[in-house]
């Protein structure tokens, strides 16, 4: 995950789709997309964390629980829960052999082919995609490719961006994919972006 959230992280870099204040997604809404594809991999290379935490803290404070006076950390408005036994995930997502070049190429193919930008919500928090209708997300022009935070549920990350810039975004995530897919490198499709200025060169 770390070395793929890097070369995405990068790759958005070199091409300007990661700057918020130009109307692109923030690196942390990449490395959200990232994560989310890991894991929906078939087996999954990442866990939601989120399917542990309450049988978890249940099991921490089962007399309060029994109660019915659960009562999960928030701070401000904000869940602030942590799964705190990451060790014993060390080995999650053993099962899947995939390379990081394949699972590169993947992420691409994905997003420039398949996924349903009208439809669905990237949630890390649940591990999958939501549809628009259970986010109450509607097919806006502040809403166009909904990429949930997962500690602030009623964000989406793809706020800052405008009709021109979504466009570029999805035009990127194809050039990106037909590189890779025409044997073009890593080096290929990070090539700096470089404004027109006029000539077709």
């Amino acid at each position: 995950m770390r070395a793929m959230a890097f070369v995405v992280k990068h790759w958005a870099k070199r091409r300007q789709m990661n700057e918020p204040f130009n109307h692109t997604l923030s690196s942390y809404a990449w490395v959200l997309l990232v994560i989310n594809f890991l894991q929906q991999r078939s087996p999954p290379i990442l866990p939601c964390l989120q399917q542990y935490r309450r049988n978890d803290y249940n099991q921490n404070n089962k007399d309060e629980a029994d109660a019915g006076e659960e009562e999960l950390p928030w701070a401000e408005g904000y869940d602030c829960y942590f799964y705190p036994h990451a060790h014993l995930l060390a080995n999650y997502g053993k099962e899947n052999k995939e390379t990081l070049g394949e699972l590169l190429f993947s992420f691409f193919e994905h997003y420039a082919n398949h996924f349903d930008f009208d439809a669905s919500v990237v949630s890390v928090r649940m591990g999958k995609y939501l549809t628009r209708r259970e986010k109450g997300w509607p097919n806006e022009y502040d809403h166009l490719f909904c990429i949930e935070d997962p500690f602030n549920l009623s964000h989406d990350l793809s706020r800052v961006l405008t009709n021109f810039t979504f466009y570029l975004t999805k035009k990127e995530l194809l050039r990106a994919y037909r590189s890779l897919n025409q044997g073009g490198t890593l080096e290929n499709i990070c090539t700096p972006f470089r404004p027109r200025t006029g000539s077709k060169t």
